[in-house]
């Protein structure tokens, strides 16, 4: 069954766009193949041409001007974070007015509650509040992607719990 009737119709070939994807304190300069009309925005997730995977954090237009969102034909340069590596997060131990300070790896994925167990070179912490991109929290829990920092208090030797988490 045909109708009869045809349709012209143009089809757009990708453009090459330069991308800069992130790793903790690394960068890599690569590209990414896009459809001239197609609209990118920050927090997007797209994929460079060697298939990874990022999140799109900035975008430069040709115009020069940093842009939230922009159609691809006048972007010079997209910059982003890749999702391939594990979630990079603070976390705070306050004890005594004092604060230590590590910087962990966990899962994307690795759902983190207020309440959670962590233990780091042998302190054992209980997480209080979770500072994500746009929030605090004091109740709930989030994923390790969207987490920038955890606030943790010392859990004295003599009370024997458990860990969730343990990092050497």
């Amino acid at each position: 069954m045909e109708c009869g009737h045809t349709h012209l119709g143009i089809i757009e070939r990708p453009i090459a766009i330069k991308a800069i994807v992130s790793r903790y304190e690394e960068s890599e300069v690569t590209k990414c193949y896009l459809f001239p009309s197609e609209v990118i925005s920050k927090g997007e997730k797209i994929e460079t041409y060697t298939g990874e995977l990022m999140e799109v954090t900035a975008i430069d237009s040709k115009g020069g001007k940093r842009v939230d969102r922009s159609i691809a034909e006048e972007i010079e340069c997209v910059w982003g974070k890749s999702l391939e590596t594990p979630a990079r997060v603070g976390v705070s131990l306050i004890k005594n007015g004092k604060t230590t300070s590590w910087k962990i790896e966990l899962p994307r994925h690795k759902v983190i509650s207020v309440g959670t167990i962590i233990e780091i070179d042998g302190k054992r912490m209980e997480v209080f509040k979770i500072r994500t991109v746009d929030k605090t929290i004091d109740r709930g829990r989030e994923r390790a992607q969207s987490i920038k920092r955890l606030y943790c208090r010392e859990i004295p030797p003599r009370i024997r719990i458990k860990p969730d988490i343990v990092l050497r």
